[in-house]
């Protein structure tokens, strides 16, 4: 299923449309720069001539210039000073809540670029993408279930929002009391080059956690008779870092739980 794309002219609502059937119209004169358009899972309406590559012809000279004056950014404000409020039947409002983001807002306020014959969106994020990178890397166990909490204690306590995340069963046992040549380590080891010379990591926040199945496998104990194997494990793998990458920070916690209390405490690695 291709994006369905609509728009508003001479006050009829025409759709759905492929992007190739709406550059179609374009091309033939029955889609105006100035009609608004959208396509399912935008809240709002754009002019036509705010999608790139729709009259790429307009934006050679002539026709464009023709049109409405722009700012230094290639933006026609009077073109985006106000968007009319169409009601469609069958298809997402174009009219933003007041509680979201429009889809247009969150790609730099001006424009949509059509895509190339994709499914249709099944979801828009209210989160922007940040650019900037944290330097921090978590490796904890993928245990679905510990997984907000890992996220709150590293935002909150740790401060490191958008850290790397290294979730693997067992988390740090991967680089604990098993021999350097291990497949399991050496796994880790490829992960982590990569991620410390690209991402430009600074440091490594080693997580192991209370009643983690990795454990109770591997040593056919319960979660109280693991819990020395893993701290163990936890000071095994910050040496085996600080070896291989001087200069990063290295620290460890223990996540427990009480019934459905959580809580983290730091270890002496």
């Amino acid at each position: 299923m291709t994006d369905q794309w609509y728009y508003v002219h001479d006050s009829k609502r025409i759709g759905p449309l492929t992007a190739r059937q709406l550059m179609e119209r374009a091309s033939a004169g029955q889609l105006k720069p100035t009609d608004m358009v959208w396509k399912e899972g935008m809240e709002k309406g754009i002019p036509a001539e705010k999608v790139k590559n729709l009259f790429p012809h307009a934006r050679s000279g002539g026709d464009r210039a023709q049109s409405h004056p722009t700012d230094s950014a290639g933006t026609s404000p009077a073109s985006t000073a106000s968007w009319p409020s169409i009601a469609v039947s069958g298809a997402p409002s174009p009219v933003a809540s007041p509680l979201t983001l429009s889809f247009s807002e969150r790609v730099d306020s001006t424009s949509v670029e059509l895509p190339p014959d994709l499914p249709a969106p099944a979801f828009y994020c209210t989160e922007s993408w940040h650019a900037e990178r944290i330097g921090a890397l978590a490796l904890y166990c993928s245990d679905g279930r510990w997984g907000e909490a890992f996220d709150e204690f590293c935002h909150r306590h740790l401060q490191i929002p958008r850290y790397d995340r290294l979730a693997v069963a067992g988390g740090p046992a991967w680089l604990g009391k098993e021999d350097a040549g291990s497949h399991l380590m050496q796994a880790a080891r490829t992960q982590l080059d990569f991620l410390v010379r690209v991402h430009e990591l600074e440091e490594i926040v080693l997580i192991t956690h209370y009643g983690c199945a990795f454990y109770a496998e591997r040593l056919h104990a319960n979660p109280r008779e693991c819990l020395p194997s893993q701290m163990e494990d936890v000071r095994t793998a910050a040496g085996r870092l600080r070896g291989w990458y001087a200069g990063l920070r290295i620290e460890g916690y223990l996540a427990m739980r009480t019934g459905q209390c959580l809580a983290f405490h730091k270890l002496d690695v």
